[in-house]
């Protein structure tokens, strides 16, 4: 494979015609520019391939080849049932980017949930064994996942691992986005808070939405009974759903609502728009969501980083297939809290 050429600050200046002494200063960050003018710069370095000294010793010290005369070939497995999800999306363009940068490739593969096919036959059938890692995503069944991992070869787990599986995970920080959305509206003087999100489910994730919930709540002095809120919904009619969420608001009189699972945001939204509930002057809303809703843009929300996980879920690929041996390790990222335009005050 042909060595690919470093890039440099020289570079770097002359796509962006600054000096590269304003370069040297915004990668370092250093006062002098606004943030904006800062994280454009870092993306085209990024983007481009640039790395510090202190980046190239960080992965000397983890012994991850910068450059390596293979080129490793790599699957992201996801549900078939899920594919259409945005989740997907974003974290194969987080794993490409970051592979693409150390000259690896990475593809996604569905794999059925109907008995068409064994877990065993599926895995002969794609050839797994042959590929040189998997990573596998938070909406494949519990039983598929714990064959995977059977498989011998390098695999990383984008998802919250149970206890059983031996596997290095990268996952968003769902839990807390949840407690930093709570803190916001408890902030702004919500306390009757409506959650709408799933129990009846195998997906870990959804789980410690509602406890990290509970205890956010808790935190304040306010006790979150299942029967007060929205999580024992699934298989229900969309139009029975919205009646209970109705039914909870008023006889609550909750004044915001925490979504704390994306699919559920279109019926919720729906069933304040048709009952005459006026977001947020009746009542705040905020929703855990994958990315920007082309509906409401300007919805108030925990930020997600999957794609940012794809990328660092890259990072310990790698790191694994050169560390083989060490104790296996678990990631959560952590994003900001957008206040957006859909929760107001109600002191």
């Amino acid at each position: 494979m042909q060595k690919r050429k470093a890039v440099t600050l020289q570079d770097i200046a002359a796509k962006t015609g600054l000096s590269i002494q304003t370069i040297s200063k915004a990668l370092r960050g250093m006062p002098g520019m606004s943030e904006q003018s800062r994280h454009h710069i870092f993306q085209l370095a990024k983007e481009m391939g640039y790395r510090s000294k202190e980046q190239e010793q960080a992965h000397t010290i983890e012994h991850i080849p910068l450059r390596s005369s293979k080129t490793y070939r790599f699957k992201l497995i996801v549900s078939a049932r899920t594919d259409s999800y945005d989740m997907n999306p974003l974290i194969l363009d987080g794993l490409q980017k970051k592979m693409i940068e150390y000259g690896h490739t990475v593809e996604q593969i569905a794999l059925a949930s109907d008995d068409s096919l064994s877990i065993q036959q599926w895995v002969k059938l794609h050839q797994l064994e042959y590929c040189d890692g998997l990573f596998l995503t938070p909406t494949l069944p519990t039983d598929q996942i714990d064959y995977l991992l059977t498989c011998a070869i390098p695999r990383v787990l984008i998802h919250f691992p149970t206890p059983r599986w031996k596997v290095d995970s990268v996952i968003w920080d769902a839990g807390t986005a949840v407690y930093q959305s709570v803190q916001y509206l408890l902030a702004q003087g919500h306390r009757r808070v409506l959650y709408v999100g799933e129990l009846d489910t195998a997906i870990r994730g959804f789980v410690m939405r509602w406890d990290a919930f509970r205890m956010a709540m808790a935190e304040h002095g306010i006790e979150a009974r299942e029967e007060e809120h929205l999580i024992h919904i699934r298989g229900l009619e969309r139009d029975m759903k919205i009646q209970h969420l109705l039914d909870q608001v008023r006889e609550r009189q909750a004044t915001a609502v925490l979504c704390g699972v994306s699919y559920h945001l279109p019926w919720v939204y729906q069933a304040c728009t048709m009952s005459g509930l006026r977001i947020p002057e009746d009542v705040s809303l905020i929703s855990l969501e994958d990315t920007v809703n082309a509906y409401i843009p300007e919805l108030s929300r925990p930020l997600l980083l999957i794609r940012e996980s794809g990328a660092r879920a890259a990072e310990r690929m790698l790191w694994r297939i050169a560390n083989p041996n060490a104790p296996y390790e678990h990631t959560m990222l952590q994003g900001d809290f957008y206040k957006g335009a859909t929760v107001v005050s109600c002191v």
